[in-house]
C-alpha cells in the first residue's frame, strides 16, 4: 500500500507533448510518486481513451478529454474511467484536485464534460428495471452524475449532509452499485437504443 498522503501515478499517453506536460505537472504535486512505466504497484493511470485498457485492474483510471466535441467526449466515456481531465484547461492544481477526488471515490469531471454526458443522461438513461426513484432521488441522481460531492449535493439541495448520504445511499443501492463511479459510468452509458425512459416518483 502506499504511504498516507501519497499517490503513485502512471501516465499513459502516445502524444508526447502531452506526456511531457503531464509529467512536468505531476512532478510538481509534493504527494505524487511518478511511476515511469511500471504497472505495479499504481495508485491512478492518467491515459488516452485508446491506451486506458492497458492501466492495471486495481487502479483508478483519469481519462483525458483533449477537445469538446461530441466524439471525444464519446470516446472518454467509452473508455469507462473513474473520472476525466480535460487537457485544454489542465494545470498542476487542478490535476491535483482531480487525483486527490478520484483515490477517495468521487468523479473528477470537468464542466464542458458534465454539461454534455449530464445532457445525454436526461435524455437517453435508462434504469434496472426494479428501480424506482423519488423526485428527491432524481435530484441527487443529477447531481451526481454531473459529479458533485456529498457535501455539494447537500449545499444544492438544501439538506443535510447526512440526508445527502442517504439519499446516495438509497440510489446506490436501488441500481445495485457498488460505489458511486460504478454508477455514473453506468448512468451514462445506459444509452442503448429504445431503452425505457427512468420511472419517477416512489
Amino acid at each position: 500500500m502506499a504511504a498516507v498522503g501519497e499517490i503513485r501515478v502512471l501516465v499513459l499517453e502516445q502524444r508526447e507533448v502531452v506526456r511531457l506536460g503531464l509529467e512536468a505537472m505531476l512532478d510538481a504535486i509534493p504527494e505524487v510518486s511518478r511511476r515511469d512505466g511500471a504497472a505495479e504497484g499504481v495508485d491512478v493511470v492518467i491515459s488516452s481513451p485508446e491506451l486506458s485498457a492497458a492501466a492495471p485492474p486495481s487502479a483508478r483510471r483519469l481519462v483525458l478529454v483533449t477537445a469538446w466535441s461530441g466524439a471525444d467526449i464519446e470516446a472518454a466515456v467509452a473508455a469507462r474511467p473513474d473520472g476525466y481531465v480535460a487537457v485544454r484547461e489542465l494545470t498542476s492544481s487542478s490535476l491535483r484536485t482531480a487525483l486527490h477526488q478520484v483515490t477517495v471515490g468521487d468523479v473528477p469531471l470537468p464542466e464542458q464534460v458534465a454539461s454534455y454526458l449530464l445532457a445525454v443522461a436526461r435524455r437517453d438513461v435508462r434504469m434496472a428495471p426494479t428501480a424506482r426513484l423519488t423526485p428527491r432521488e432524481d435530484d441527487v441522481l443529477e447531481l451526481l452524475v454531473a459529479g458533485h460531492s456529498n457535501q455539494e449535493i447537500a449545499t444544492s439541495l438544501g439538506i443535510s449532509i447526512h440526508g445527502a448520504k442517504r439519499h446516495v445511499s438509497s440510489i446506490l443501492n436501488k441500481f445495485e452499485s457498488p460505489s458511486r463511479a460504478h454508477l455514473v459510468s453506468r448512468v451514462l452509458q445506459a444509452r442503448s437504443p429504445g431503452a425505457p425512459p427512468v420511472r419517477r416518483g416512489g
